[in-house]
Formats: C-alpha cells, sequence, structure tokens
C-alpha cells in the first residue's frame, strides 16, 4: 500500500488472517487505488476486500491432489512388485498365481475407481475394502464398526491415507508377512468418528528418522482434510494409525 501511495499506482495482495469475532482462519484478498487531490496530496482511496477462503481450499486440495498422484506412481511398481511376491507364496502353479495376481490387480483398480468417481456420501466399510483388500488375504484384515457414510471430501483424504498405510503395510509392515494382520475399526464418541488402523503380527517397526510425503499425507494432510486429527504410532506390536473426524461430516444408520 505504501509503495502504491508513493507510485500512484494499485495494490493488491492476498493474506490469511484470523477473525476476530470467531477466531476461525479466513484467506482474504486485498485490492485497492489510491486518490489523490489536485495538489498531488493524498485524498485516501478506494478498495476492496474479499473473502477468499473456498477458493484456497481448492487450491491446496489440487495440490494436495497432485502430489499425491506423483507419490503413488512413483510407488506403483514396487507395489505391484509386493502383490506379485505374496501372491506367488500362496499359490500352487501358475495357473493360480495368474488368476490370483489378476484378481488383485483387478481389486487395486476398483480402489482406485471408488476413491476417484465417489461424488456423494460413501459407505466407510466400502471404503476401506476397496482401499486395503488388494494388498491382503481375507485373514490377514478385520474391519469392524457400525455403519457410517462419509462426505466426499472425508472418504478422498481417509482413502488417501488407507493407501498409503496399506503401501507402507505390504513392503514393511504386518502385511509383508503371512503371520501379519491389520484390524480397522471406527466407532462414534463425542461427536466424533473415531478410526483405528492397527498392524499385529509384522516384523520389528521403529519411528523413521525422517519424515517423507507418505507420513505427511496420513497424518497432517489427512487431518487437515478432514477438520479433525490424525496420529501414527509406532508400538512394539507394530504401527497403529488413529484419526478423529466430526460427526456433521457424516451419516450415521440409526
Amino acid at each position: 500500500m505504501a509503495k502504491a501511495f508513493a507510485t500512484k499506482g494499485e495494490w493488491t495482495f492476498e493474506t490469511r488472517i484470523r477473525r476476530a469475532n470467531d477466531n476461525a482462519e479466513r484467506w482474504i484478498e486485498v485490492r485497492g487505488t489510491p486518490r489523490f487531490d489536485a495538489d498531488g496530496s493524498v485524498a485516501g482511496y478506494v478498495g476492496l476486500v474479499g473473502d477468499i477462503t473456498e477458493r484456497k481450499q481448492r487450491e491446496e486440495h489440487l495440490t494436495f491432489v497432485t502430489d499425491e498422484l506423483a507419490h503413488r506412481s512413483k510407488n506403483l511398481l514396487s507395489i505391484i512388485g509386493s502383490l506379485s511376491s505374496q501372491t506367488a507364496r500362496y499359490s500352487n502353479s501358475v495357473d493360480d498365481y495368474k488368476n490370483a495376481f489378476a484378481e488383485r490387480l483387478m481389486a487395486l483398480s476398483r480402489s482406485q475407481d471408488l476413491l476417484i468417481n465417489s461424488d456423494r456420501l460413501v459407505n466407510l466399510l466400502d471404503l476401506c475394502e476397496a482401499q486395503v483388500r488388494a494388498f491382503a488375504t481375507p485373514r490377514q484384515v478385520t474391519i469392524t464398526g457400525p455403519e457410517i457414510k462419509v462426505s466426499h471430501a472425508i472418504a478422498q483424504a481417509l482413502g488417501f491415507a488407507l493407501h498409503e498405510l496399506a503401501t507402507n503395510a505390504i513392503k514393511y509392515g504386518a502385511l509383508s508377512l503371512p503371520t501379519g494382520r491389520v484390524e480397522i475399526t471406527w466407532d462414534v464418541k463425542d461427536g466424533c468418528v473415531a478410526l483405528q488402523w492397527m498392524e499385529i503380527g509384522g516384523p520389528p517397526v521403529r519411528q523413521p528418522t525422517r519424515k517423507g510425503f507418505g507420513s505427511t499425507v496420513i497424518n497432517e494432510l489427512c487431518g487437515r482434510q478432514i477438520g479433525g486429527s490424525a496420529q501414527t504410532l509406532y508400538t512394539p506390536t507394530g504401527v497403529l494409525w488413529t484419526t478423529e473426524f466430526p460427526l456433521s461430516d457424516a451419516v450415521l444408520k440409526s
């Protein structure tokens, strides 16, 4: 603004604010033009302040999806390699392997379809099934919880996180061993949906020494996208991931 007054030009900028009446964080765009008297002295200015929070949220989501797409593309070959190795381990013949491997690839494809094409409320059980079943045998995964449908935004964020957790589990965690298993559970408490991913029977786990894009997806970005929280713990028995989001973004079947 000072530069605009000095050069008799215009100003425009975007900034994040915290609203005084309810402490809500918003984004605003500010534009203005100074006015001058005949002698060149400042007479005031004409300006406009607009709330651009929704646009910024769309931009952030688009950046997130783009980064996630690049991340998944890099992981795809290693995921398919792990699926192939695990399928071969349980196959008695080449035909058994071909059929089982084809089914797991189709399951992986279906999970992507559900994630990309969901434009309405998504059943939470269907979402978990689609994201995880391609990575494990039925006995390795249990999914339990009340019947809940979640919004498109919640489904996308949870879908990304569950896919990342399943990818890590088959490469390094419980799903990398025949004895390992994953339990996915959720419940409703205090106006929130609380979901938990727990790995059991896998190799020993330890806290990563660096934070990669995967951990950013399942913790920071997921928590921000769902309007709640997400946390990963590396316990002696395996990875434990928990997340909570408002029940207002879901429909609970009574």
